[in-house]
């Protein structure tokens, strides 16, 4: 089973659909919807399937954390104060506000790829953008 490709981790990161490039899956920041515009790949295989993307966030934001919480601290160890730590623990909680709401779409697309690598979906066709159908002439007479 291949890993994602570096095209659809690019689409993904851009917040698009990782199999057509569709910029249309995420309307609003926090909200994906149901199936691709542009393939019709339905996104959301079962009761349940965004936990594993909601872990992916929470994971994302602690990592975040806790280098601003290790750094934080070895930066204010020389003259370590109640006040270092105030401030080591107000930045650590903005910072890890910021990132869950900022990461939550990126959760999602990842985990589609990451899903689909571990049980890949047959009815998925990568394709090179967004599929829109071809203008049709009408006939000339003659």
């Amino acid at each position: 089973m291949p890993a994602p490709s570096l095209r659809q981790l690019r689409r993904a990161s851009r917040r698009r659909c990782p199999w057509c490039g569709s910029d249309r899956v995420l309307p609003r920041w926090l909200t994906l919807v149901p199936t691709c515009p542009g393939c019709a790949t339905t996104f959301s295989r079962e009761d349940g399937y965004w936990l594993s993307a909601l872990i992916l966030n929470f994971a994302v934001t602690e990592a975040v954390l806790a280098v601003v919480v290790v750094g934080g601290l070895a930066l204010a160890a020389p003259e370590f104060s109640t006040r270092s730590l105030l401030v080591v623990t107000t930045v650590g909680v903005v910072l890890s506000l910021a990132t869950c709401i900022a990461f939550y779409p990126y959760s999602k697309l990842l985990w589609l790829l990451l899903d689909d690598w571990v049980n890949p979906r047959t009815d998925i066709v990568e394709l090179d953008g967004p599929q829109r159908p071809e203008p049709t002439l009408p006939e000339r007479p003659r």
